[in-house]
């Protein structure tokens, strides 16, 4: 399969010792594992809007456990894409954890947070303007991404 992410595209910045220290480079190859059928199914591109946070030590994000992603379509024109890609999230056995950002302050456009840290999987939609989780279905997930862009059609 097509490797559609590029290393660099998982972190912003950090040193080379904190990526040697917590398994960096091996976790992100992982991902990449993970997001290629999710692209390659999506037939767009999807950007990763957070990956590594070396400077967040209690955040999935530092990847000191499996690590954590923040993903959108790339085309945020699209609210197509972004249905869809939830729809592929929901299918992919590779994840464990999906919270839905709806737009708002700190997603502009929206998206999602996958990571591994449940044992088995479970969904979240995040409050619009503050980093609060809620606890949903799978079909209160699809409701609430359908929703949010059925209206901006």
């Amino acid at each position: 399969m097509k490797n559609y992410f590029h290393l660099s595209e998982f972190f912003d910045r950090g040193d080379a010792k904190y990526f040697r220290e917590h398994d960096v480079q091996n976790k992100i190859m992982a991902w990449q594992k993970r997001l290629n059928p999710i692209r390659e199914a999506l037939g767009e591109p999807i950007t990763i809007t957070s990956g590594v946070r070396e400077y967040d030590p209690n955040s999935e994000h530092a990847f000191k456990g499996e690590g954590a992603l923040d993903i959108r379509p790339t085309d945020t024109g699209r609210p197509d894409l972004f249905i869809r890609l939830a729809e592929l999230l929901v299918q992919a056995q590779s994840l464990r954890r999906v919270c839905f950002y709806p737009i708002g302050k700190n997603f502009p456009h929206g998206g999602f947070h996958i990571d591994m840290r449940s044992h088995k999987k479970v969904y979240y939609v995040s409050d619009r303007d503050a980093p609060e989780w809620s606890k949903i279905t799978e079909e209160a997930f699809l409701f609430y991404v359908t929703e949010q862009y059925n209206q901006t059609n």
